[in-house]
């Protein structure tokens, strides 16, 4: 709703909010959570207190009398606390009958995630993948062409992601591109971007990909290039300032670190406006604690890593970029995605995530069709609805279980939740930030 937007209600008339509610209060504010829907509103003293009685079933009347009586606030600043409330309720659709969009995984698009290769021209301390040390030789182009045409079969138009490694690294990155654009699948490429030297490397690559995600771990040179390795970001910008000739959507692609979050706080939304404004996306996320990044011990505290991500972001909205949309309330989450896609390894391997830690046979030998059944099942069975310590978190359908990977590294099952105390916290402070009032009134 935009600040235009206007709802009229009637404080004579009950709301009906969702049932039960969960209370927390994080640093002043106050989070009421309806762990059902999954949804959440954030108010202060005053609005708990109204909140508190319409959640009880009071009218709107009714509330503004109790909150009265438990707080002492004088009727007029209850009054404008209640439009602050009611604008909130409207906005987030806190209502026992909101309409929650669950995720059908029969009828949802299955995306393909392809490591083309596992050679890289850069050393990340960061790589997930450890880029440029697994052993095995790589699918051919006819293997891939065959895995295209598999998958396609299976799925029908999709989405198609290519990524490494670094797959410029592949001669027949663009051919591959091609057969699979001429399937009617939408295509994007993951790449460092150091690769991309000429205008027609970059028209080519614009024709055949609707996204291009390149990464830039710094918003200034020395700062990247500590990350990424010297002269990798003049690379990477001068890849970006090409792309920008295309048609082809820009997305900039940034791991947060403890070495770099002070300058993408400081400088990254300069440095975005410097490359083309808000026609770029931004994803912005922090390290996964798997390949490289695991053992350069880059992670010693997720939930500082997520404040900082949560820092970065800030400063980006604070000056007009979006960056990642945050999730929108009401469509349960109830996995990390373990099992949802199909992700085929360099060699052929078919993993249910992206860590590729869990082989379920290879293309070579076994058909993608019953590589898919598998994941199917995968996808089921690490829902959280099969995770018994989630049962009773207020938290289980918007954290959805947390990383399957890191349950199974931690407690040694996927459906072991490794959250902890510290983790729980860290979500319900970003659930705080504000949410933008719409505008209301009300009839007495």
């Amino acid at each position: 709703m935009s600040s235009t937007d206007a709802v009229t209600f009637d404080l004579n008339q009950l709301l009906h909010l969702p049932s039960p509610l969960s209370w927390r209060q994080v640093e002043g504010a106050y989070l009421c959570l309806a762990p059902a829907q999954p949804n959440w509103i954030v108010t202060d003293r005053l609005g708990a207190a109204l909140l508190a009685a319409l959640g009880w079933g009071d009218t709107p009347h009714a509330a503004l009398r109790f909150a009265g009586q438990v707080t002492g606030a004088d009727p007029d600043t209850l009054l404008e606390a209640l439009k602050t409330l009611l604008a909130q309720i409207e906005r987030q659709r806190f209502y026992a009958d909101a309409p929650i969009h669950e995720l059908d995984p029969a009828t949802a698009t299955r995306m393909l995630h392809v490591y083309l290769t596992d050679r890289c021209n850069l050393h990340c301390p960061q790589c997930y993948m450890d880029a440029g040390t697994r052993p095995g030789p790589e699918l051919t182009t006819a293997d891939w062409l065959d895995v295209l045409d598999q998958f396609t079969a299976i799925y029908g138009p999709s989405v198609i992601a290519f990524s490494g490694g670094e797959p410029l690294l592949r001669p027949d990155l663009c051919d591959l591109a091609a057969h699979a654009q001429a399937q009617g699948h939408q295509l994007s490429l993951f790449t460092n971007g150091t690769l991309i030297r000429d205008a027609e490397t970059a028209w080519r690559l614009g024709e055949l990909f609707d996204w291009v995600q390149v990464s830039l771990d710094g918003a200034t040179p020395v700062v990247h290039d500590a990350v990424r390795g010297p002269g990798s970001f003049q690379r990477a910008v001068r890849a970006i300032q090409l792309l920008g000739e295309t048609d082809a959507r820009l997305r900039i692609g940034v791991t947060v670190l403890p070495q770099n979050a002070a300058d993408l706080t400081a400088h990254l939304a300069d440095l975005l406006e410097s490359l083309g404004g808000t026609r770029l996306a931004v994803a912005v996320n922090s390290a996964w604690p798997e390949g490289r990044a695991r053992s350069g011990h880059l992670c010693p505290d997720p939930a500082a890593m997520d404040d900082a991500v949560a820092g970065v972001l800030a400063q980006l909205q604070a000056r007009g970029w979006p960056g990642d949309a945050p999730r929108q309330p009401r469509r349960p989450r109830r996995t990390c995605g373990y099992g949802g896609g199909v992700i085929v390894a360099a060699n052929g391997d078919v993993h249910p995530c992206p860590v590729l830690h869990r082989s379920l046979g290879n293309v070579r030998t076994t058909p993608l069709a019953d590589l898919a059944a598998q994941l199917d099942r995968v996808y089921e069975e690490a829902s959280v609805d099969h995770m018994a310590e989630c049962a009773g978190c207020d938290l289980r359908l918007i954290c959805g279980g947390g990383c399957r990977v890191r349950n199974l590294r931690e407690r040694g099952d996927l459906c072991l939740p490794a959250c902890m105390a510290a983790t729980r916290e860290a979500i319900y402070r970003r659930l705080t930030d504000s949410w933008e009032p719409a505008v209301v009134r009300v009839r007495h």
